[in-house]
């Protein structure tokens, strides 16, 4: 298996949440250019703090950022941890 590839993650805001910690998100490597997969491992993470987790997370790997139901609920940055 190919070693991960980690990002680290920083929510803008979630909901109505501004002080959300940044968090990592290790990928496989296979995974390096998936936004579907990074926007799953968000949503994942994020869900604690909306009331639902009937909501979308959109992932733009080119700029970086990611928005949660078209940044109505938040969102924020990622960039790639490299040791």
């Amino acid at each position: 298996m190919n070693p991960a590839v980690t990002f680290l993650v920083t929510p803008d805001r979630v909901g109505r949440h501004h002080d959300v910690e940044p968090f990592e998100v290790a990928l496989p490597e296979h995974y390096r250019a998936t936004a579907d997969y990074l926007a799953a491992r968000i949503h994942k993470t994020v869900r604690g703090y909306l009331m639902s987790d009937d909501f979308e997370v959109r992932v733009d790997m080119r700029k970086g950022t990611f928005s949660i139901q078209q940044k109505r609920f938040g969102g924020g940055t990622f960039e790639e941890v490299i040791p």
